[in-house]
């Protein structure tokens, strides 16, 4: 069965980084915890700890 994706390229979410940090400061959410449950590459969330976005980061893939 062939599945069909909203998205023009699945995965890579290196792009949206910024977008993310971006939202977590305006939304004052600076040194939380970000959750990612199919982190692929792991681009965003090591993005947002090494630029102290967030204190702890919980990762999972299948």
């Amino acid at each position: 069965m062939e599945f069909l994706s909203p998205l023009r390229y699945p995965g890579g979410k290196a792009k949206v980084a910024d977008f993310v940090q971006c939202l977590i400061k305006e939304n004052a959410l600076l040194d939380g915890t970000y959750v990612e449950p199919y982190v692929g590459g792991g681009s965003v969330a090591l993005s947002l700890l090494f630029n102290e976005y967030v204190s702890d980061i919980y990762i999972n893939d299948k």
